[in-house]
């Protein structure tokens, strides 16, 4: 399945939020949640760049199988 441009900021904000909650946490954050904190942002980053690919070529969600 092929993911949209809409589908794509949906997990983006998604994804956004989760950090967010992380840093509400009133505990300190556990060696774990770091890196889940880490990975989260990973992909955060990954699908950014994939919704500029697809505004910077016009292809839509073609542009996403490179």
């Amino acid at each position: 399945m092929m993911a949209t441009s809409p589908s794509l900021k949906r997990e983006v904000n998604d994804l956004v939020l989760e950090q967010i909650h992380a840093f509400k946490q009133p505990a300190d954050i556990t060696d774990s949640q770091l890196l889940e904190y880490h990975l989260r942002h990973l992909q955060i980053v990954t699908l950014y760049r994939q919704l500029d690919r697809v505004a910077k070529t016009g292809e839509g969600p073609s542009a996403l199988l490179d």
